[in-house]
């Protein structure tokens, strides 16, 4: 069958621009089937560089729409290529 996903990225910890991390909160639902949703939740650290793009206040807790560098990276590698912030 078809699987539905769908994702929520939120900010866990705020942007320490000292140190070049965010923790992002990510969410992710399965809802394949009408009669039972699973919810999958993770956390990952992702590294802000001075290439990356910043739209937005970068504060715990907003909703974010995330694009990496290189997805292919391991997760403890991860640098984002853009963050914009999509809830204010």
């Amino acid at each position: 069958g078809k699987r539905a996903y769908s994702s929520v990225v939120t900010i866990g910890d705020e942007y320490i621009e000292q140190e070049g991390y965010v923790y992002l909160k990510y969410s992710l639902e399965d809802d394949t089937h009408s009669d039972t949703g699973y919810n999958f939740p993770f956390a990952i650290k992702a590294y802000i560089t001075d290439d990356t793009e910043i739209i937005g206040n970068l504060q715990r807790g907003k909703i974010v729409k995330v694009q990496y560098e290189n997805s292919n990276s391991p997760l403890d590698e991860l640098k984002i290529k853009s963050i914009e912030v999509i809830e204010n």
